[in-house]
């Protein structure tokens, strides 16, 4: 009985492990499918950063400095090619939120078909 136990400890030890990274890979699978095609088919433009600020409970609270208390966040304004003016907003990491000020030109990138959900090149790729 002993033995069988030594047997089975690591036995479910490495199971639930096993679970649990099968868990993260398809609770982030369609992430990453999804960020995959905008980098191979996404149309990248230059776009100005109109505001930044923290996103807490779904409004924009802030446009201050970092704080670690809610996603960062930019919204940012760019023409399509028929000339339509696009804003859309997006995540970004605190690096990003510190070193890009309002008025700065970035680049993003934006889905063909919905430019209105668009984001940085360099948070996908």
């Amino acid at each position: 009985m002993n033995r069988r136990l030594e047997f089975l400890i690591p036995l479910i030890f490495a199971i639930a492990i096993a679970a649990s990274g099968l868990w993260f890979f398809i609770k982030n699978l369609d992430n990453f499918l999804y960020y995959n095609e905008l980098s191979k088919n996404g149309i990248r433009t230059g776009a100005v950063l109109m505001k930044k600020g923290m996103l807490l409970d779904g409004r924009l609270v802030r446009y201050g400095g970092s704080d670690s208390s809610g996603e960062h966040h930019f919204i940012v304004s760019f023409d399509l090619p028929d000339g339509a003016n696009v804003t859309c907003g997006f995540g970004v990491s605190q690096t990003a939120y510190d070193s890009i000020s309002p008025r700065d030109q970035l680049r993003v990138i934006y889905p063909p078909d919905d430019p209105e959900h668009c984001t940085l090149p360099f948070s996908i790729e």
